[in-house]
């Protein structure tokens, strides 16, 4: 996500870039964070054991299985406006492991 940030960065005077490119982006790359932020707060400070039901880890990464597919849609409709492809593929691709990290909390619940 870092590295597309970069990119758009180094291209914002060479080319126009439509605002949807960057709210999916934006979007993905938020739900990234809460991944990694929920993943590395938990770790540092575990809260013992409980039921995956009453774990707010658990509770927290199941929250990304109905935001990576808002991401992704949002990539498509980027894709159909005419945004850049690498774009929309790291958009895509970034939240396909988000949505299983989500699927799979949730069936833990």
């Amino acid at each position: 996500m870092l590295g597309a940030w970069v990119v758009l960065y180094q291209r914002r005077q060479a080319s126009t870039l439509l605002p949807i490119g960057f709210i999916a982006l934006g979007f993905a790359t938020a739900n990234a964070l809460l991944a990694a932020g929920t993943f590395a707060y938990y770790e540092l400070r575990p809260s013992g054991f409980r039921p995956p039901w009453e774990d707010p880890e658990v509770l927290h990464l199941a929250l990304l299985f109905l935001l990576a597919p808002v991401a992704m849609v949002l990539g498509a409709v980027a894709a159909v406006r005419g945004a850049p492809k690498w774009l929309v593929g790291l958009v895509e691709l970034a939240s396909v492991p988000l949505l299983v990290v989500g699927f799979f909390a949730t069936m833990a619940v």
